[in-house]
């Protein structure tokens, strides 16, 4: 078993992992009219963000193999702080943006390495039950992250950067915590042979092709708009959105957490996709009905059930694209999964912003019903050759084992 230090930096780097994006959402409206932004334009505060983190995300993990764990993680945890304290002192767009890319150059790395620093640190018999804390640690952070923001930015839309700084901390921990050294060489071309055939697999590009629908909503109509259109339509405080957003959160927890009983009880892993595609529907439907909304708290219910979407989905697809390397080799599957999710991440503000500039705030979730559609149609025909008959290395389809839990990352 690792020693507390080291399972202290593991939760940390989960907890930090989480944060860049969380701690901003609910300053966004904020940020925007300090700037003299449109929403279109606010939206790249996020998208600044995701793709430095899309760029620094497929390859961390394979680099923390061939270097060590340490020569990566600590100068992304530097990089993450510094990115967060500069940002605080930011007073012109482009410095803020240039601060947002500092932040996801550090962050990327982060969301691989937690992982991977579990399964170093804790043998089969035991990772399980530790990769389900770090889970509930993320889904909990998820929760409390966006409240926090909104408290701070009550005072000034720039002071939630500063929570970026505990980066620090948990890097100088890092100092005094022995990890795994890197290999001596590897085989890049392996990999890059093990990176094509899972591209040119069929089954494998449903499920990207999933992720990057289902990433899309959350990150353009939720994660970038709603705030947007919370201020706009019900002049809402910062730390009234990070409130009533963290619900989003607290759906995906409920509904992840329960995948695997729901499982018990008969109900296959195909129907709970098809329910969370479903969901995705009914809270992009409900968010778009003004009188079904006639205040933010009335937005509530949509967005718990968006979140159960993502807690629906996102873990059974995650869970499926692992079982691709019947090789064992599964740092090529998570690279490229990766990228579909981070490519998500970064072009759907600025995809869903059009709707915005074209019909208003009206404009997202119209476009988020449409990719809802798309998803339950993808789910409908890749049902008999994706998630539910793909096999694991060990002969077992992944239908039949349950899934990892937690919601989106």
């Amino acid at each position: 078993m690792p020693e507390k230090n080291a399972v202290i930096l593991l939760f940390g780097t989960r907890l930090l992992s989480a944060l860049g994006i969380a701690v901003v959402l609910p300053v966004l409206p904020r940020i925007a009219a300090s700037f003299h932004l449109s929403a279109t334009q606010a939206g790249w505060v996020l998208v600044s963000f995701t793709i430095a983190e899309a760029v620094m995300t497929p390859v961390a993990g394979v680099l923390s193999d061939r270097f060590g764990r340490k020569i990566v993680l600590l100068p992304a945890l530097l990089v993450f702080a510094l990115g967060g304290i500069l940002g605080a002192f930011a007073r012109t767009l482009p410095e803020l943006i240039a601060c947002r890319v500092l932040q996801g150059l550090g962050a990327g790395p982060l969301g691989v390495l937690y992982t991977i620093l579990a399964a170093d640190m804790y043998d089969d018999e035991h990772l399980p039950r530790v990769m389900g804390l770090i889970t509930a640690t993320g889904s909990i952070a998820t929760v409390i992250f966006p409240i926090v923001g909104g408290i701070l930015g009550e005072w000034n839309q720039q002071w939630p950067f500063w929570t970026l700084a505990l980066a620090l901390p948990v890097a100088a921990l890092g100092l005094t915590v022995p990890l795994k050294q890197g290999l001596p060489h590897m085989d890049w071309k392996a990999y890059a042979g093990e990176t094509r055939k899972i591209i040119a697999n069929r089954r494998a590009l449903d499920l990207f092709i999933l992720f990057f629908l289902g990433y899309g909503i959350m990150y353009g109509p939720m994660n970038a708009y709603f705030p947007m259109m919370a201020e706009l339509r019900y002049h809402a405080s910062p730390s009234r959105i990070g409130v009533v957003f963290s619900l989003v959160a607290a759906g995906s927890f409920i509904a992840s957490d329960n995948l695997t009983r729901l499982h018990k009880k008969g109900i296959s892993f195909h129907k709970l996709m098809l329910t969370g595609a479903l969901c995705y529907l009914i809270s992009m439907i409900w968010l778009l009905i003004r009188d079904a909304t006639p205040s933010l708290w009335w937005c509530a219910p949509p967005l718990l059930i968006n979140g159960a979407a993502q807690g629906l989905t996102i873990p059974i697809i995650n869970d499926t694209v692992a079982t691709l390397a019947p090789s064992g080799n599964r740092a090529a599957v998570l690279a490229v999964s990766e990228t579909f999710v981070r490519s998500s991440q970064s072009a759907s503000p600025p995809v869903f912003g059009l709707g915005w500039s074209a019909l208003g705030w009206t404009g997202p979730y119209l476009m988020g019903i449409v990719s809802s559609l798309l998803m339950g149609a993808i789910m409908i025909k890749a049902a008999p050759t994706a998630a539910y008959s793909v096999k694991d290395p060990d002969g077992r389809s992944a239908s039949a084992r349950p899934p990892r839990s937690g919601g989106p990352r």
